[in-house]
């Protein structure tokens, strides 16, 4: 299956079947986006003996998600018929907010080939891992939050690769629920619980240990939260 992308121009085009087409028919197709927003009805040009018909516009696709053709077909044939559009986000974007610490060629420095589709919101994610892990965390940024000191900004760069290559080694390339569900045990007042996947099976730590290691090494965890200022 061919991935259309945000920003991608199309020509919407209508197949009709065999003796459902006249020499009045006439088909006319409006584009809704993702927001709903319905463009004006573009007019179609037929061919193939009034099977195929091309729309005398293109469409572009301003936004990711999923897109909608409606057909309105008149004369021999009349009718409505719909089509689907499914786009994705531009390879190389990921959600606006946030700071990501690493990009694909340092990905693709880590695991020494070429990055996988999908690297840029994984490394997205993967950040919001180390910030995770940096909560309590005191070092200098800038005016955008990134680290001021070198030695900070490669050791967040190789964490984000190793959480990102962690992820997607367990299964969950985004982080979409690699934590499963709490199994708890009480006894007494004291009450330990586990995470849990669907089958029942211990799922696997939320962050990876070269992760850690690398902000460790960096003196950037352990540091606890500051208190009597």
């Amino acid at each position: 299956m061919v991935t259309i992308y945000e920003g991608e121009t199309v020509t919407p085009v209508l197949t009709l079947t065999d003796g459902g087409v006249g020499a009045d028919t006439a088909v006319t197709v409006t584009v809704t986006g993702p927001d709903g927003v319905a463009g004006a009805p573009i007019g179609c040009v037929a061919s193939d003996g009034g099977q195929t018909h091309t729309a005398a516009a293109t469409v572009t696709f301003g936004q990711p998600g999923q897109w909608v053709y409606a057909w309105s077909i008149t004369g021999t044939g009349a009718g409505s018929s719909y089509d689907t559009v499914a786009v994705a986000p531009a390879p190389m974007t990921s959600p606006a907010d946030g700071r990501v610490y690493a990009d694909s060629a340092d990905y693709a420095r880590w695991i020494s080939a070429a990055p996988p589709a999908g690297v840029g919101r994984a490394l997205w994610v993967a950040s919001r891992r180390v910030d995770e892990l940096l909560t309590t965390a005191m070092y200098d940024t800038d005016d955008d939050g990134y680290p001021v000191d070198a030695g900070h900004r490669q050791a967040m760069r190789w964490a984000a690769c190793a959480q990102a290559d962690y992820m997607r080694a367990i299964g969950d390339p985004y982080g979409r629920g690699a934590l499963g569900t709490l199994s708890s045990v009480s006894i007494g007042s004291v009450s330990v619980g586990r995470a849990v996947t669907a089958s029942g099976t211990t799922a696997p730590p939320r962050y990876s240990h070269d992760a850690r290691e690398f902000l460790f090494q960096a003196g950037l965890l352990n540091q606890g939260p500051v208190t009597g200022w």
